[in-house]
Parts: C-alpha cells; sequence; structure tokens
C-alpha cells in the first residue's frame, strides 16, 4: 500500500470509523469465503463470531476446518468432561451417606446414655 493510499485510509479512517469498519468486515467475509481455514487463523476476527462464520459455510468449507482429527478431540475432551461430572457426583453422594452414618451414629450414641 502507498503511503498515499494510507493517508487517505486514516483520514477516512477518522472522519468516518464506522464505515471503515463495515468496509474490513466485507473484506475478511470475502476472505472467508474463499478459505475459510486462512480466515479462521485471522487474529483480528472476534473468537466468538466463529460459529457464526462455519454457520454460514458451505458444507465443503466447514470439512477443511473441522476435520476428523478435531471431532476426535472434541469426543474425547467431552468424555472427559462427562467421567468428571460423573466422579464428583459419586463424591457427593459419598459424602452425603458418610455424614447420614455419622448422624445415625451420634442419635444412637445419645439413645444410650439415657
Amino acid at each position: 500500500m502507498s503511503p498515499e493510499s494510507r493517508m487517505q485510509m486514516q483520514a477516512l479512517e477518522e472522519a468516518n470509523p464506522d464505515f471503515v469498519e463495515e468496509l474490513m468486515m466485507k473484506r475478511r467475509w470475502r476472505n472467508m469465503q474463499k478459505d475459510p481455514a486462512r480466515s479462521l487463523k485471522d487474529q483480528s476476527l472476534d473468537t466468538s463470531s466463529y460459529w457464526q462464520q462455519l454457520n454460514q459455510l458451505p458444507k465443503k468449507g466447514v470439512e477443511k476446518i473441522v476435520n476428523d482429527r478435531i471431532i476426535e478431540k472434541d469426543r474425547q475432551t467431552c468424555d472427559n468432561i462427562l467421567t468428571s461430572i460423573f466422579e464428583d457426583k459419586k463424591k457427593q453422594e459419598l459424602k452425603v451417606h458418610l455424614q447420614q452414618l455419622e448422624r445415625q451414629k451420634l442419635r444412637q450414641a445419645m439413645h444410650d446414655r439415657h
């Protein structure tokens, strides 16, 4: 980009920043349609918009980004999360059960004293 073009771009951005932002988003969208994998690596894009971008792509574009390895890693992550949730639930149930046993012992001890 020539220095003159840069100065014009800066002047336009200062005069109307919303318009420049809209132009940049249109450019990013056009680039995303050409090469979806490259556009998702673009650091200037907001990561929260990735799902929206994936929803707008054709199936072939999504398959370029979401390959079998990613799906397998997601499956493993979900399995690990579920395992962790089940383990936490079991620990909680065991804790409640031990508290109930302790209460019964205390009640029985108080009953035996009187």
